[in-house]
């Protein structure tokens, strides 16, 4: 998915997940544009170097992710021990 171009026209700042792609001809044609956030790890779906160009930073929020995982590796491990205690053929394993 390419961000439209009408966006960098109205905001200071956008944040993208990793389906949205900001290309060069996103970035070419001026407006308010600063700050580019990711939402994850990397920033493979951004033209670095046309951002740079523009004077648009951009930046990842990698650590931003670290809690959501581990919340949910800790319910889907609650869950099975759960199901464990419920279910008396697993309980022997």
């Amino acid at each position: 998915m390419e961000v439209s171009v009408q966006l960098y026209y109205e905001h200071d700042a956008v944040v993208v997940r990793s389906a949205t792609r900001i290309t060069d001809e996103v970035l070419a044609g001026g407006g308010r544009l600063r700050v580019i956030g990711r939402a994850g790890t990397g920033v493979d779906n951004i033209d670095v170097k046309a951002a740079t160009r523009k004077g648009v930073l951009v930046m990842n929020s990698q650590v931003g992710l670290n809690g959501s995982c581990t919340q949910a590796g800790f319910s889907d491990r609650l869950a099975t021990r759960w199901e464990a205690a419920r279910t008396p053929m697993l309980q022997s394993t």
